[in-house]
């Protein structure tokens, strides 16, 4: 019998960083033989955890998800533990990460979750898998939180691991998406959990690293190559808003030689550019090298004082003069904004409807997204916003000509949603005590 097997539930945001903690499972010494099931979705999930349980004596399942996912993990958790109790199986140990449980792990145990993994999961995941697998004490883990007798237990935030020893994919598991570049980010934004979950220092994968991410990639048949970072020409710099040409230079070329200019992509989904960043000479190296047609960047809002409050480091001038260039040589741009921010006046929601309407005219493409307060940032008790009639009808008109795209109606809806269900999970002892029907 296999003394610990460990399941992954895949769902459609969190393959980023199941792919990070199985390839460190996979390169972890006392962990690299440990077999790994991906389950796609909670009914695969169900249908196949009897068999595994069957054949292991612990069977850790683990749970990546955001605040946005919080009431699917809920339900998914509930599902569980109800299967087990059904099924007579005692050898489930489930486990919680990724921004949500990283910010309130004591959200996630009072969802049931046996353990959290409080900040990145590279050293602190595979360290609980072997101490479970031991049958030995877990508690005291750095970056692992668990409850004791009814007390909550923290043990501080995991480790930071170094990008270069972790693969960004993992081979033997077959499990891969973007290839993460940059993990951390030096802005601290006051509305987004990066610095928060990966700190504000940029650590960057080596070129060689990443080249043997995409050789693999591209052996196995995946064609396209896209790059994971908060801001992809900060890639190689030390310092935000300063970017390091050479090194991106050398990461397109290298990428290049395996994959192709058609298949390499970057400063598009899922990564953006900086607007301060974005300079004719770094446009046209994008242009040589990369296949994308379009580039992301961030303005948030059209009103500097929101910018400003907000901790962004840019210009409303540096969002024009970024889209104008990225025009020039051939690109689309799509230009985030972020509705709602806490504090916005009605001057400053005019601000931005005036800057929108002027980028979409200029040929740029308006993402829209809505605030929503997240743990673990400056901004998190903040009530979830309601946009205004005015805003919500220049968006619909908007995006009748195709010049508007997003999800910020969805958003708003969750938001909501999120906020209630906090609510009420603050006022009961476990999950047990709530009615998730109405959630």
């Amino acid at each position: 019998m296999e003394p610990a097997h460990v399941v992954l539930l895949l769902t459609e945001f969190n393959r980023n960083s199941l792919a990070a903690v199985a390839g460190a499972l996979e390169e972890t010494p006392p962990t690299a033989d440990c077999p790994i099931t991906v389950a796609h979705g909670m009914d695969n999930l169900i249908e196949r955890l009897p068999d595994v349980c069957g054949a292991a004596r612990r069977v850790v399942v683990a749970f990546s998800f955001g605040t946005l996912a919080l009431t699917d993990a809920a339900v998914a958790m509930q599902r569980l533990r109800q299967m087990a109790r059904g099924r007579g199986i005692d050898n489930l140990v489930s486990v919680a990460g990724g921004p949500h449980p990283s910010a309130v792990p004591e959200e996630a145990l009072k969802l049931g979750f046996d353990y959290v993994v409080v900040g990145e999961g590279e050293i602190a995941f595979p360290s609980l898998v072997s101490a479970l697998a031991r049958e030995a004490d877990a508690s005291h883990i750095k970056g692992i939180a668990t409850t004791r007798d009814g007390r909550v237990i923290r043990n501080g935030r995991a480790e930071q691991p170094d990008v270069h020893a972790f693969p960004p994919v993992a081979q033997r598991t077959r499990l891969f998406s973007y290839i993460e570049i940059t993990r951390g980010c030096g802005r601290g934004c006051k509305f987004c959990q990066n610095p928060f979950l990966f700190g504000r220092s940029l650590r960057h994968r080596s070129i060689e690293n990443i080249a043997a991410a995409v050789q693999f990639l591209h052996d196995v048949g995946w064609r396209d190559i896209h790059f994971l970072s908060p801001d992809a020409l900060s890639y190689g710099s030390d310092n935000p808003g300063e970017p390091n040409l050479r090194a991106v230079s050398n990461l397109l070329k290298a990428t290049n030689e395996i994959a192709g200019r058609e298949h390499t992509f970057f400063g598009s989904f899922p990564s953006e550019v900086w607007p301060a960043s974005v300079t004719d000479e770094a446009m046209g190296l994008l242009r040589a090298h990369t296949g994308n047609d379009m580039l992301i960047i961030g303005a948030q809002s059209g009103s500097q004082a929101v910018l400003d409050r907000m901790k962004r480091w840019h210009t409303v001038d540096d969002v024009i003069r970024a889209v104008q260039i990225i025009v020039k040589h051939g690109f689309v741009p799509s230009v985030d904004f972020l509705f709602g921010l806490p504090g916005e006046t009605e001057a400053d929601e005019g601000a931005t409807l005036d800057l929108m309407l002027r980028l979409a005219d200029m040929g740029a493409q308006i993402h829209s997204h809505t605030f929503i307060p997240l743990p673990g940032t400056p901004l998190a008790e903040f009530p979830s916003p309601h946009l205004s009639p005015r805003l919500q009808r220049a968006l619909d008109r908007l995006a009748g000509p195709g010049k508007q795209y997003g999800a910020w109606r969805q958003h708003m809806q969750a938001a909501r949603r999120v906020a209630d269900f906090r609510k009420e999970l603050g006022r009961v002892e476990t999950i047990n005590a709530m009615d998730l029907g109405t959630f």
